[in-house]
């Protein structure tokens, strides 16, 4: 679903039947977790563009966008 613009992911969403679109959804302290890293090192990676959702002073992340990020950082063969 990454491959497609901002406005054609929320609608495919809206137009979904599924009930679970949210459990995608996970905390920042949740993937600091999942990576072993430090959340502080979390934030560096958004700076350099992490996907994320900021929602008040919360940071959530899409484990599907995530793991799409983290291929596309992979070096080397």
């Amino acid at each position: 679903m990454k491959s497609l613009g901002k406005e054609a992911r929320i609608a495919t969403v809206e137009n979904s039947t599924s009930n679970k679109v949210l459990t995608d959804i996970i905390t920042e302290k949740t993937l600091a977790e999942i990576l072993d890293i430090k959340t502080d090192t979390l934030r560096d990676h958004r700076k350099k563009g992490l996907p994320y959702i900021k929602l008040g002073n919360k940071t959530y992340f899409s484990q599907k966008s995530v793991y799409i990020w983290l291929l596309k950082q992979e070096k080397g063969g």
